[in-house]
């Protein structure tokens, strides 16, 4: 059956979760529930190199022995109709699929499939994207085969996870977009946040409030520069919350 003609097992009301930053420096990413699996014990790859797929498919099933693998080619629209769907995918991120990557994620994910996605290079904010709409793992593809499967094995549990190269990637933006200001800076940041004046401030620091606004000028700086302005009292309340200096 031509492909324009097969009956889509994708989602296309969905709506994906909240967005929740990754932690800056691990591998695991704790689920809130874990989902529910397929019964099959399928395994699909999908990627563009035969040589790839078969070096992948006989490391992953040496790995998980009760794996079995039901398809291994190029084509997503292949893994949209198995049924059941396959317990897990390897997608190859890359290739130039004839499914939008979202809606492959999404559909598959739902219907319970675990999908680890391998990837040259992904910004932060698309790893994100990916893991929030359901993907199970990201792997670079210059990470080592232990870095895969130990990927692999956590996505399995019903985790999420990312390879160490992903992982530094994403502490390196987190780092970049959170300035580090002084201890004397989130003491001014933390109290002006909380809704005293300027001369409030300096009588609680016991200093004067010239000094408390070089202070602001140098938060609101190194926050511009980050991409987090706090122009407003409201903005220092919201950027003191997301540091954790007000709960």
């Amino acid at each position: 059956m031509p492909p324009h003609e097969r009956e889509s097992h994708l989602a296309t009301d969905f709506e994906p979760p909240p967005s929740e930053s990754l932690p800056e420096s691990i591998l695991e990413i704790e689920p809130e529930t874990t989902p529910t699996r397929s019964p099959s014990d399928d395994l699909a790859i999908i990627d563009g190199d035969p040589e790839v797929r078969e070096s992948l498919g006989t490391e992953l099933i040496a790995s998980q022995p009760q794996l079995q693998l039901r398809y291994s080619g190029d084509n997503a629209l292949d893994v949209v109709d198995m049924d059941p769907a396959p317990t897990l995918v390897l997608l190859d991120i890359d290739l130039d699929v004839a499914v939008p990557t979202a809606e492959f994620i999404v559909g598959m994910s739902t219907r319970g499939s675990c999908i680890v996605i391998r990837c040259t290079r992904l910004d932060p904010d698309t790893t994100r994207t990916l893991i929030r709409i359901g993907a199970s793992g990201i792997v670079a593809k210059v990470a080592s085969r232990q870095e895969l499967l130990a990927v692999v094995d956590l996505a399995l549990l019903g985790g999420k996870a990312v390879d160490p190269t992903v992982a530094r990637a994403l502490a390196d933006e987190e780092a970049l977009n959170n300035p580090k200001l002084s201890d004397r800076e989130q003491q001014v940041m933390l109290l002006f946040a909380g809704g005293l004046k300027i001369g409030a401030v300096a009588r609680r620091l016991e200093v004067s409030p010239n000094t408390v606004k070089t202070h602001l000028k140098r938060i609101r700086e190194k926050q511009l520069q980050a991409g987090r302005p706090v122009p407003t009292q409201s903005h220092m309340l919201r950027e003191a919350t997301r540091r954790g200096l007000v709960t």
